[in-house]
């Protein structure tokens, strides 16, 4: 009897860690939308794709990381007209709300350069340039 416990105890610890551990199912939310691409790498191109919402990143990396001479591809979907500017490299993309914007230039200097949301002055993520080795 006590050996019969013993297993219906182990058996419903067993299964009360399944659901407790499991993945979660990724919302909605947190899905990118069709047009913004993931991060990866093509023919030496790195490619981005971000996705801001209320002035945050809600899909893609807030850390873009690059080698030295890689050419740099950003895709960008807001949900407000705005605009972002990678300082240090003084490139500019203007966003317009539900539209993806891209912008593509080679990563030449080497350092750490913010991004960020121009008009409201909000910091988003930094642009990583590792020397090449």
């Amino acid at each position: 009897m006590k050996k019969n416990i013993l297993i219906v105890l182990v058996i419903v610890i067993l299964i009360a860690l399944f659901f407790w551990l499991k993945p979660q199912a990724v919302s909605k939310e947190q899905q990118p939308t069709e047009n913004i691409p993931g991060e990866k790498t093509t023919d030496g191109v790195k490619t981005f794709g971000l996705e801001i919402k209320d002035k945050k990143i809600v899909f893609g990396p807030t850390t873009l990381s690059v080698q030295e001479g890689d050419e740099v591809k950003l895709t960008v979907l807001s949900d407000i007209d705005e605009e972002i500017h990678i300082h240090g490299y003084d490139k500019s993309l203007d966003l317009t709300k539900g539209q993806p914007a891209t912008i593509t230039f080679a990563a030449t200097m080497t350092g750490r350069f913010e991004f960020e949301l121009e008009h409201s002055g909000t910091a988003l993520g930094v642009l990583e340039v590792a020397p090449r080795p």
